[in-house]
């Protein structure tokens, strides 16, 4: 008995050197030299350069919180930039990662600045980005909340010659997982413009929109995805003209080349001048898109017209039907 005692009082003061080792190491450890580690590993395996210029922070207690700050990714073997982060901060639950699960309780970005490029030969700049092993992940990942805010995004397409920008693009999230999404809101002032008119450092527009897109309910695979409500709006006020547009589709699903919709709705107003158009759609949907087969049941439509030319008096009417093509 007196052994096992003595042998009791010697594993707790092993136990207690350990614990207070480990204690004074994190607290005295900086994050910050984990930087050349990171910024090495993303040289070797994505054959990109990535600074963090600022500060990487790390907690631990009462949940692990991770903050960085100027971070910078360069083009695919290239040192030309692709992407920029201004800061970023993730708050994980410690004790699910013991279960192999990753539970996020919000990541909150700010300040994205990235352009995207189609290639002539259909390649875009971040293929190599979306390659993944065959093998399965690990963890499971569950994200309860994400924001994102004063984000500026670049798409130049080299085959259509097309540049499209989102600027002050916000962004916010419900609860993500692996194959859902609760809710995704997104608004932001969308540019278009020709490559011609533009170089690598400006822009000229061609037409402004200010954008709005709402979905709820999202469940996505590898054969299709479904939704109980989609909803994009665009509107342009440009002097003496404005446009404004949304489409609205309720209870959507598609299954391999099959999509169907309980609900689409489309509205479009539209002032040029003195005159005015205003068309409203409504009607269910189904479609086979690997035959381009579309069927538009239950079609309505009503519309507006208005030209000083017609004596002062719009024109309206009203159409309904079936519609297959």
């Amino acid at each position: 008995m007196k052994r096992l005692i003595q042998y009791g009082l010697v594993f707790l003061m092993l136990t207690f050197f350990l614990v207070a080792g480990t204690v004074v190491v994190i607290i005295n450890f900086d994050p910050n030299a984990l930087k050349p580690v990171i910024q090495q590993w993303v040289k070797e395996n994505k054959k990109r350069s990535f600074i963090i210029d600022g500060d990487l922070q790390i907690d631990l207690y009462p949940r692990i919180g991770i903050r960085l700050s100027d971070l910078k990714l360069s083009e695919y073997q290239r040192s030309d930039p692709f992407a920029s982060i201004e800061n970023i901060q993730i708050s994980v639950l410690a004790w699910p990662l013991l279960r192999k699960q990753v539970i996020v309780e919000h990541i909150v970005v700010k300040g994205i600045n990235a352009k995207f490029i189609r290639y002539q030969d259909g390649r875009m700049n971040f293929d190599d980005l979306l390659e993944t092993d065959d093998e399965p992940p690990a963890f499971t990942v569950d994200i309860a909340k994400i924001e994102s805010a004063d984000n500026h995004l670049v798409f130049m397409d080299e085959i259509t010659q097309q540049i499209f920008v989102l600027n002050d693009l916000y962004l916010t999230t419900g609860r993500l997982t692996s194959n859902t999404a609760q809710q995704i809101s997104m608004q932001s002032r969308l540019i278009s413009s020709r490559m011609e008119n533009t170089d690598s450092d400006s822009i000229a527009p061609e037409m402004t929109f200010e954008t709005q897109l709402n979905v709820a309910n999202m469940a996505f695979n590898d054969q299709g995805f479904s939704s109980d409500s989609m909803r994009l709006s665009i509107q342009n006020n440009d002097y003496a003209d404005h446009l404004t547009a949304s489409v609205s589709i309720s209870d959507v699903r598609k299954s391999y080349d099959q999509l169907a919709a309980e609900l689409v709705q489309f509205e479009l107003a539209v002032k040029q001048g003195e005159q005015t158009a205003q068309i409203f759609l409504d009607t269910p949907l189904a479609a086979r898109l690997k035959d381009q087969q579309w069927n538009l049941s239950k079609f309505r439509t009503n519309f507006d017209f208005f030209h000083p030319a017609h004596v002062g008096k719009p024109v309206h009417g009203r159409f309904a039907g079936i519609t297959n093509t």
